[in-house]
């Protein structure tokens, strides 16, 4: 018997919450609660103990604030934020958090439940196109240690990684560091 993962979806955008219920469903998960606020959201968890939550970071009642709060009373549920903030200090702050993923609204929804997946899986995940604005941000020296200090416990990048963010900030696409790493295309991407 496989059991559904649950997720708690908390949006103030009534079409993003469908949305989220709708490729979640399609891809195996049971959405176990929909809510429009940081305050719904960290009551929902309290009660539904969600395997995962998907968060928008602006919603009302401060998204950031809900993500602290259901990583600490329920710490086996993992957090995604959703958002249209590309914001190097907002992607920061949600790891900081507790988040495990920090997903741009402006991706294909589709790619949702496989973001989920692996953030269940143990896995940090941020939205490609943020991953090199966040690299510049913190500067690419010492960025093995700077990336250390803001995993979630119990996350790690291996040494694989490690390379392929670096050439990422060479400014590399993911075809021009596979042929570096001597990798596939979709595994440098991945």
């Amino acid at each position: 018997v496989t059991i559904e993962p649950s997720v708690l979806s908390a949006d103030d955008h009534a079409p993003t919450r469908e949305m989220i219920r709708r490729v979640m469903e399609e891809d195996g998960f049971r959405v176990s609660a929909e809510v429009e606020d940081a305050g719904e959201a960290i009551r929902a968890a309290r009660v539904t103990a969600p395997d995962l939550a998907i968060l928008d970071i602006r919603m009302p009642g401060n998204g950031l604030h809900a993500c602290e709060v259901i990583r600490t009373e329920c710490p086996e549920a993992c957090v995604v934020m959703l958002t249209i903030s590309e914001n190097a200090a907002d992607v920061l702050a949600s790891v900081s958090a507790g988040a495990s993923g920090y997903w741009l609204k402006g991706e294909d929804p589709v790619l949702i439940p496989q973001v989920s997946r692996r953030v269940l899986a143990g896995e940090l995940i941020i939205a490609g196109p943020l991953l090199r604005i966040l690299v510049m941000a913190w500067g690419v020296r010492d960025l093995r240690q700077r990336l250390r200090e803001y995993l979630p416990q119990g996350v790690s990048i291996s040494p694989k990684e490690y390379e392929v963010i670096e050439l990422m900030c060479e400014g590399l696409t993911t075809a021009e560091i596979g042929r570096r790493l001597f990798v596939a295309d979709v595994t440098a991407r991945t």
